[in-house]
């Protein structure tokens, strides 16, 4: 049971893809949801969900999974910064510049609370806007 191994993302990475190829969106949902409310620390499962919410557009999916993981971790600094930077590149999808940008400020503001002003992390978030 993959369920007891949150630390291996990779290990849900994979069978996510797995499931994408199959065409099984909601063993994909189900994946999505499982990895990152038990492990809401490392980026790439954030990217993975970004890249399937953008993808099937199916936004509302990504709303709720955030709703149930701001309230689980809503003294985690560190999640909280994850979380609305997600949001922000999920905004920014759908072409909303300023809400994008809203989330985004949200997310550093949460980092310098954990990290110095000048780390590399903080400087990323929002990169997507340069980069399109």
């Amino acid at each position: 049971r993959i369920d007891l191994f949150p630390d291996l993302q990779d290990a849900y990475l994979d069978l996510i893809d797995y499931q994408e190829v199959r065409h099984d969106s909601a063993k994909v949902k189900a994946l999505l949801n499982d990895m990152l409310l038990n492990n809401p620390y490392e980026l790439k499962g954030y990217r993975k969900l970004e890249s399937y919410v953008s993808y099937t557009r199916n936004y509302s999916f990504a709303d709720s999974l955030f709703e149930l993981m701001q309230v689980k971790y809503e003294n985690w600094d560190e999640v909280l910064a994850n979380i609305y930077w997600s949001k922000g590149n999920l905004a920014f999808y759908q072409k909303s510049s300023a809400e994008a940008n809203n989330f985004w400020e949200i997310s550093r503001n949460y980092m310098r609370r954990y990290l110095p002003e000048d780390h590399k992390l903080i400087r990323q978030v929002g990169d997507l806007s340069q980069k399109k």
